[in-house]
């Protein structure tokens, strides 16, 4: 046997490391991505809903960040966007509250 020879140590006899979503069985995987994809077409139609009722009267400024609020669930580039609109609200209704009243 050749000591530069590694096909018969354990390291060699296990398995390579597995993806988390490859371990899962299929069933729950096909739910994981189900689960993304409702949550992607709600999310997304609450999202255009929300820009159409910038036009057309409505609430759009409470809708689109609901729409905004439902992508984060799932979806870390939309919990990174939401907390930026927050920032941006709160920033805003500081600003206003601090100006003073026209007499």
């Amino acid at each position: 046997m050749n000591p530069t020879d590694h096909s018969s140590s354990p390291e060699s006899q296990q398995p390579p490391p597995r993806v988390w979503v490859h371990s899962l069985p299929r069933a729950i995987w096909l739910a994981v991505w189900l689960r993304k994809l409702v949550v992607l077409i709600l999310g997304c139609s609450v999202v255009a809903v929300g820009v159409v009722m910038i036009v057309t009267p409505g609430p759009a400024i409470v809708v689109i960040p609901a729409g905004i609020a439902i992508l984060a669930t799932e979806f870390f580039w939309a919990k990174r966007l939401l907390a930026w609109v927050r920032e941006r609200i709160t920033r805003r209704l500081n600003s206003t509250a601090k100006t003073p009243d026209p007499p």
